[in-house]
Formats: C-alpha cells, sequence, structure tokens
C-alpha cells in the first residue's frame, strides 16, 4: 500500500484495527500462558426459552425468593447489536447447585401468557429491594436495550455493585497488603495468590505490580479477563463475546439457527 493510499484511511478505521489485532495479541497470550478458568461453583443450566416449563418456572421462582446474591450479564448480536441473552447466575454456597439462567429473548416472543406472568414474577424475586445485583460494567446500561420485552419494571430496587469500578481500588490493596505481609514475615506468608503467582518473562507478562501502578496512572478499569489472569492466574476466554448470539443456544428449539452446529453452541454456553 502506498503512502497516499495509507494516509486516506480515516484514523477511527486504524484505532479500531489496531485495537483489534492487540485485543486477539493478548487472546493468545493468555491461552498460552495459562489454563483455562475454572468456574469454583456448582451450577446447573436453564436455558429459558419457548421451551421453558411452568414447572420449571416454578421451580425457580422458589430458589430466587431464597437466594439474595445474583450475577447478571448480556450479549447483543455482532453488527446489528441486538440484544440477544441475558445471563443470570444465582450466587449461593459453593457447595450448592446454583441455577445458571441463559435467557435467549428471541425466543420467548411466543410464550403462552401463563408462562410469561411466571417469568415477569421470576425478575420480581430476582429484583428485590433486598437483594444484591452483580456486574462487570454498569447494570443499567447492561439492561437498557431489553426494557421493551417487559420481562421487568424499573426503577430496580435491588442493591445494585458495578464490580468493575470497585476492583480497581480493590485490588490495589489487597497488592499492598499482601506485599507488605510478605515483607514483615517470609516464614509465614500471607495466603494471597497474587503472591503465588508464576514466574514469567515480564517482557511477555506485566508483573501484578507493574499493572496495578499502569492502571491507576491511566485511570484505566480493569477487563474482567484481565482481572481473572491476575487473581487467579487463570485464562478467560473472550473468542466468541463478539458473536451472533440470537441462534437459539438450547439445541432443543425446532426454530434454531440450522447454519450453526452443537459444538459450537456449546462453546457459547
Amino acid at each position: 500500500m502506498s503512502d497516499t493510499q495509507s494516509s486516506s484511511i480515516p484514523s477511527t478505521s486504524k484505532g479500531n484495527k489496531n485495537r483489534q489485532i492487540n485485543k486477539r495479541e493478548k487472546e493468545n497470550l493468555y491461552q498460552f500462558l495459562f489454563p483455562p478458568y475454572v468456574h469454583l461453583h456448582q451450577h446447573s443450566i436453564f436455558f429459558m426459552n419457548n421451551l421453558i416449563t411452568l414447572d420449571e418456572l416454578n421451580h425457580l421462582i422458589k430458589f430466587a425468593s431464597t437466594t439474595t446474591h445474583f450475577i447478571f450479564d448480556t450479549e447483543s448480536d455482532k453488527y446489528t447489536n441486538e440484544p440477544a441473552i441475558m445471563q443470570i447466575y444465582f450466587m449461593n454456597d459453593v457447595n450448592v447447585e446454583s441455577p445458571m439462567l441463559l435467557i435467549e429473548i428471541k425466543f420467548i416472543e411466543s410464550l403462552p401468557s401463563a408462562h410469561r406472568q411466571q417469568l415477569q414474577q421470576l425478575f420480581n424475586n430476582i429484583f428485590r429491594y433486598n437483594s444484591h445485583i452483580y456486574t462487570w460494567g454498569p447494570l443499567l446500561f447492561e439492561l437498557f436495550p431489553f426494557v421493551e420485552y417487559g420481562l421487568f419494571t424499573s426503577p430496580i430496587l435491588s442493591h445494585i455493585h458495578n464490580a468493575q469500578v470497585r476492583f480497581t481500588s480493590w485490588f490495589n490493596n489487597w497488592l499492598n497488603t499482601a506485599t507488605l505481609n510478605s515483607n514483615e514475615s517470609s516464614d509465614d506468608p500471607t495466603d494471597s495468590i497474587i503472591l503465588h503467582a508464576p514466574s514469567i518473562d515480564p517482557s511477555l507478562f506485566l508483573p501484578a505490580q507493574l499493572m496495578n501502578n499502569k492502571k491507576l496512572l491511566l485511570n484505566e478499569l480493569w477487563s474482567l479477563q484481565d482481572a481473572i489472569v491476575y487473581v487467579f492466574n487463570q485464562y478467560l476466554s473472550k473468542q466468541y463475546t463478539l458473536r451472533k448470539w440470537s441462534i437459539g443456544l438450547d439445541a432443543r428449539l425446532p426454530n434454531r439457527d440450522p447454519q450453526f452446529s452443537s459444538s459450537y453452541r456449546r462453546k457459547l454456553v
């Protein structure tokens, strides 16, 4: 490509391309250096779509009424940015097999009225005044595209926690405390994951203290992938984040998108 051709490319396009390359390089590096992330809590997946039964909904409503903490995430389709998936995890004791809801928003449109009412009741139980909702990013930003589907009402009365905002100060305090404890007593090391991090070439992977300083200096929020790498020394794959999600993840759906294989669906789940 000539210099003239290169200069004609908008700087925003170049910047987006560079960011995509950097993300891909980081993805490959993390995958090479660290084992896959392992979910510590037991969970059972519930596909929330036109096949959900009233018995399943009633079971989830009761479970939600005895659960106080919930983790939320959402996914939109690549290119169209249309809302596709709501993911809700019921966070209980590590030994309790808790529900993981995958709400396939494009596949609940023909729910019978009785089922829809129960699904709305489930959201009412989750968003009650004494529950705690955790997200990696602002909850209202995540939920706004889904409001039009009438599954929940606003305002949301729950206690909302943006873990991404809190992580920076928590990690900084944790790192400083771990370092202080390590310096004071080498015979009685602190029970800290950071201090037991693997020794990796710093030219490939920034040490925790340097990464922490960089984030603080730039006032930069941590990505969930970076946070898991530095706390658990595990790799959380983001390869399938920017994808088409409204394909029918539930292999039982008769109207699922036939272009995608069952193995591909399992990777998304």
